[in-house]
C-alpha cells in the first residue's frame, strides 16, 4: 500500500512585495479605512488574502453569515438584492477598485445581497481578526465606518421603498434619519468587536 506523500511549502505572511503596493492602493480607495494611519493600513495590507473565482461563481448569497470584506482587484461582479418574495429590486455591476461585504465584517449581520462573478475575478479579502485590534486602537475609525454604513443603508432602503411604491418618488433622507442610522451602526460595530 503506498503511503500518502505531502509536500509542505512555507510562504511568507501577507502578499508578495510586488503585490503589496497594489493592495495598498486598493485599500486607500476604501472610504472607511482612510481614518487609519499608514502603519495601521500596512498591517491590513499584510493580512489580506487573494481569492480567485471563475465566471458564474457565487461569492456569497443574500442571508449567508459572514465575517469577511472584499476588494475587487480584477474582474466584474454582479450584486443583487431581493425581497422576501424573490423579486430583485436592486442590481449593480461592480468593477475593480470597488468593495463589498463590509456590513457583515463590521456588524456580524447576515449578507444583505448576493454577489456573483461575471468574469474571472481576483478578490482581496480581510476578515474580522484583521480589523479587531485596529478598531480598538483608533477611536475615530468606528465613527467614520458607521457613517459610511449609514449612507449605504439609506441607499438600499430608498431602493426598497421605490420598488414598493413604484409610482411614487421619495425625496432624500433627512439628517435625523442619517444620524439615527449612523448611531445604530456605531453601536453594532462596538458590540460585534466587543469594546
Amino acid at each position: 500500500i503506498p503511503f500518502p506523500i505531502r509536500t509542505m511549502v512555507s510562504a511568507p505572511d501577507g502578499p508578495p512585495a510586488d503585490q503589496a503596493k497594489s493592495v495598498h492602493l486598493l485599500l486607500e480607495k476604501v472610504d472607511f479605512l482612510r481614518a487609519l494611519s499608514p502603519t495601521e493600513q500596512q498591517m491590513l495590507v499584510d493580512r489580506t488574502r487573494l481569492l480567485v473565482y471563475a465566471p458564474g461563481e457565487k461569492v456569497f448569497a443574500q442571508g449567508d453569515p459572514g465575517e469577511s470584506f472584499y476588494l475587487i482587484k480584477t474582474g466584474r461582479l454582479r450584486v443583487t438584492v431581493c425581497n422576501q418574495e424573490g423579486e430583485c429590486f436592486l442590481a449593480k455591476e461592480m468593477l475593480p477598485g470597488e468593495f463589498f461585504g463590509e456590513m457583515a465584517l463590521l456588524t456580524g449581520e447576515p449578507r444583505s445581497a448576493t454577489v456573483e462573478t461575471l468574469t474571472d475575478v481576483e478578490l482581496l479579502s480581510l476578515d474580522k481578526s484583521a480589523l479587531r485590534e485596529l478598531l480598538r486602537a483608533n477611536p475615530d475609525a468606528d465613527r467614520l465606518i458607521s457613517e459610511v454604513l449609514a449612507r449605504r443603508q439609506l441607499r438600499t432602503d430608498q431602493a426598497r421603498e421605490k420598488a414598493r411604491k413604484a409610482a411614487e418618488r421619495r425625496g432624500g433622507p433627512t439628517g435625523q434619519v442619517f444620524e439615527q442610522l449612523s448611531e445604530q451602526f456605531l453601536k453594532k460595530i462596538r458590540e460585534f468587536f466587543s469594546y
